[in-house]
C-alpha cells in the first residue's frame, strides 16, 4: 500500500505535510547511509582479503618451486639428508631411513646419506 501524504487544509495540513515531507526525507537518508556503509564494509572486506592474497602469494614466490623447506616425501618434516653422488637435499631423517637406493627427485643411485643442517631452519 502506497504511503500519500495525509490531505488537510489550513495551519493543521501545512504542519501535517511539512511533517510528513521531513520524515519521508529522513527515512530515504537512512536507507541511503544504510546502502553506502555496506558498500564500503564490503570494500574493506575486499581490501582485507586482497592483503591476505598478496602475502601468500609472497610467501610462495619466495620459496618458489622446488625450494621448499619441508620433507618432498612426507612433506612436514624438515631437510635434514643430502643424497650423494647427485646432491639432492630432498628428504628428512625418518624418510631417507625408508627410501631405496634411487634419488626420488633424478632417480640417480644413492650411494650414500649425509645429514646435513639448514642454518634457520626450525
Amino acid at each position: 500500500m502506497p504511503i500519500t501524504m495525509p490531505s488537510s487544509n489550513g495551519p493543521v495540513g501545512l504542519i501535517v505535510g511539512v511533517m510528513f515531507s521531513l520524515i519521508a526525507g529522513f527515512v530515504v537518508g537512512l536507507v541511503v547511509n544504510f546502502a553506502r556503509n555496506e558498500r564500503e564494509d564490503e570494500k574493506i572486506s575486499l581490501e582485507q582479503k586482497n592483503v591476505r592474497l598478496k602475502e601468500e602469494l609472497r610467501r610462495a614466490q619466495s620459496t618458489g618451486p622446488g625450494q621448499s623447506q619441508d620433507c618432498a616425501l612426507c612433506m612436514s618434516q624438515p631437510l635434514e639428508v643430502c643424497l650423494e653422488p647427485c646432491g639432492h637435499v630432498c628428504c628428512c631423517r625418518d624418510c631417507a631411513r625408508k627410501l631405496s637406493d634411487k634419488c626420488p627427485i633424478c632417480r640417480a643411485t644413492v650411494d650414500r646419506k649425509r645429514d646435513i643442517f639448514i642454518a634457520g631452519s626450525r
